[in-house]
């Protein structure tokens, strides 16, 4: 099978790299000049316009938010998509209408208040003293390390915090949302949405954000992850995820809303409207089937659930400097192209990210010192996280450093998923022990598209005969 890939920052090469294992053609396209430089080697990267290719593909993946508007009018003329759509754009972007979205789906939210520009937020801090959230609103929310959870009670933090951003970054925050902390568990719930409804099983998570082992140090966006499967009986797949089914029509895709759990309500702090990194990178390690069939079903509007390997999985990212800033001088005198050594001839587990490949070997590429992800999967999560940081043990690259603590919080979190009802439930009818398959043979070449040509019902029976053409995968 043949698929596009349109990333933003590349992101999705670990996908790409499983897609490829599986034995399917990827054409990836990063719109993003200064990330450019990764995948060679690794997948066929299509430097031109990526609209150039859509007739010469049978599935098109894009990878982050912002292009919804593209991914829905492809979707309209009969191609298949996985991506998102302006609504879902917004639910991710625009803070302020996510929260009211889920507030009109029944959800309670946290008080919130959102600001066009950095002034008004701190008038607000300063007649309103308080513990706040701050995260800033549309792509200024793409650098993760601008979040700021505030310590202080009186919210002097905050204001030093918003002083600094209106000095430095003013030209980059249009807007930013302050939210009211709230001390609780923190936890995502998230699945595959399939155009209609949510496909099984589903997802629990743990984020790991802070830079240094204790959480302490700037925020990273992620620096590993912990999550095991549940079936859609969970209570939080009932009483969170599920309150948004309805307004997700024509979304294909993932989606996730992570939030915080107090005195047994639920909190719901944002929606992720897209592949979350690196958790694309857990699911890809416990799912069985051959991932990019799969995707294709999803596209189609199908509702074959997931195969799975292990029920628990975790993360480990393996960074190297200027990680998590961007700093082109410092990646090219500490990191650009150093070798990437895996002490293992078994590559299972280890996701390349900012990578480039030659003769067989790894080397760091791109520019933010985001090489590798390792992950490892188990029957229990206490064997999950063993495998993850034993493969973590057999890599070596100069001046890397990681978390060697992802993880290391679940039995505490043990009781807090006891104390709320939200302890693992069976998966049994999703587990299927194996690696997933090599082999896409079964799929045939993609008939040419041509839309305009198509009426509405050509399109559907379009769509029908390339799934029969791909039966489900029961490796």
């Amino acid at each position: 099978m043949k698929i596009l890939i349109v990333s933003t920052y590349g992101e999705s090469m670990p996908l790409a790299y499983r897609l490829k294992q599986e034995g399917h053609q990827v054409f990836y396209h990063i719109t993003d000049p200064k990330y450019q430089n990764i995948g060679h080697g690794i997948v066929e990267k299509v430097d031109d316009d990526w609209e150039n290719w859509v007739d010469d593909v049978d599935l098109i993946v894009f990878d982050d938010t912002g292009h919804g508007k593209e991914a829905q009018t492809l979707k309209d003329d009969g191609y298949n998509v996985i991506g998102g759509s302006e609504y879902t754009d917004k639910l991710e972007l625009d803070r302020g209408f996510g929260q009211q979205q889920m507030e009109d789906a029944g959800l309670t939210i946290l008080p919130s208040k959102k600001f066009t520009n950095i002034d008004e937020a701190i008038d607000f801090v300063t007649d309103n003293p308080g513990r706040y959230v701050i995260k800033p609103d549309g792509k200024g929310s793409d650098d993760k390390a601008l979040t700021y959870v505030g310590k202080d009670e009186n919210g002097e933090d905050v204001l030093s915090i918003l002083n600094h951003y209106k000095k430095k970054f003013a030209k980059n925050i249009n807007a930013l949302e302050l939210q009211t902390f709230i001390s609780g568990l923190e936890i995502g719930v998230s699945a595959f949405f399939n155009g209609e409804k949510f496909v099984e099983p589903f997802i629990i998570s743990f984020e790991h954000k802070k830079m240094f082992p204790g959480d302490v140090g700037p925020n990273t966006g992620e620096m590993g992850t912990t999550m095991f499967w549940v079936s859609r009986n969970h209570r939080m797949v009932k009483e969170v995820l599920m309150k948004m089914e309805s307004r997700l029509q024509g979304y294909t895709g993932f989606f996730d809303i992570n939030c915080i759990v107090a005195d047994n309500k639920f909190y719901p702090l944002e929606m992720t409207c897209r592949f979350g990194y690196p958790t694309i990178e857990l699911k890809m390690e416990t799912i069985s089937n051959n991932f990019g069939n799969w995707l294709l079903n999803l596209a189609i509007g199908l509702g074959d659930p997931l195969e799975l390997k292990n029920q628990f999985s975790c993360c480990v990212v393996m960074a190297v400097p200027p990680f998590p800033y961007e700093d082109e001088k410092t990646f090219k005198k500490l990191s650009e192209d150093n070798l990437i050594i895996i002490k293992s001839n078994d590559r299972t587990g280890y996701f390349p990210s900012e990578v480039n490949e030659e003769d067989g070997e790894w080397y760091v590429g791109g520019m933010s010192g985001y090489p590798l992800i390792v992950c490892g999967c188990g029957s229990t999560m206490e064997d999950a996280i063993s495998e993850a940081y034993d493969r973590v043990s057999k890599v070596i690259i100069p001046d890397v450093f990681y978390r060697n603590d992802i993880g290391g919080k679940w039995s505490k979190q043990q009781q807090d998923l006891s104390k709320y009802h939200l302890l693992p439930d069976s998966v049994e009818d999703f587990l299927v022990p194996g690696s997933y398959p090599q082999d896409s043979d079964q799929v045939p070449p993609k008939e040419s598209r041509d839309s305009e040509s198509l009426s509405p019902d050509d399109q559907t029976n379009r769509k029908s005969d390339a799934y029969e053409t791909i039966p489900p995968d029961r490796s």
